[in-house]
């Protein structure tokens, strides 16, 4: 029966041992699964939300990915929308990320049909771009012109020059 004290004695310890990592592994368990979730369905929800907002600011009808607003011609101009580019910025090592909405106004004698054509060619080259630059370089408001400078310089190599007239940043976040 001593035995028998003895094995009772040793389970408790590691029972309440196991307890104890059980409840740890639960909890970073229910915090991956809350991440995934996050980045999964709570972040297109929200950025659906935010390229809704910013077609019914700029007049369009929220559904092409096209929107119309005032453009530096005297009549209204198209703009061509690439919603939700996610990058990590350089030297970040993935611990922080950029989130952006680029538009597009096409040059002359060009439509928005022509940039929807070439819609992964334009942000596999934007993504290229913003990922070779460092938060810092992200982050500064005054190098803000100059990136949109050297996105429109990208996308003219890419696509040809005068094919894009202007590039606008309406969503521009770092997290």
């Amino acid at each position: 029966m001593s035995d028998e004290s003895i094995e009772l004695d040793e389970l408790e310890p590691t029972e309440k041992k196991k307890g104890g990592l059980m409840g740890v592994v639960a909890a970073l368990v229910f915090a991956g699964g809350g991440a995934f979730a996050g980045i999964q369905f709570v972040g297109p929800m929200v950025g659906e939300m935010l390229a809704s907002e910013s077609s019914a600011t700029a007049g369009g009808d929220g559904a092409s990915g096209d929107y119309e607003s005032e453009g530096e011609d005297s009549g209204a101009t198209q703009v061509h929308m690439i919603d939700n580019l996610i990058v990590n910025p350089a030297g970040s090592n993935a611990t922080r990320f950029l989130i952006a909405s680029i538009a597009l106004a096409p040059g002359s004698g060009r439509s928005t049909e022509d940039l929807a054509a070439r819609d992964i060619e334009l942000r596999d080259a934007l993504l290229r771009l913003l990922g070779s630059k460092t938060v810092e370089d992200l982050s500064d408001i005054s190098k803000r012109d100059a990136l949109t400078e050297e996105m429109l310089a990208t996308i003219d190599t890419r696509l040809g020059e005068g094919v894009v007239r202007r590039v606008y940043l309406p969503q521009f976040m770092i997290q």
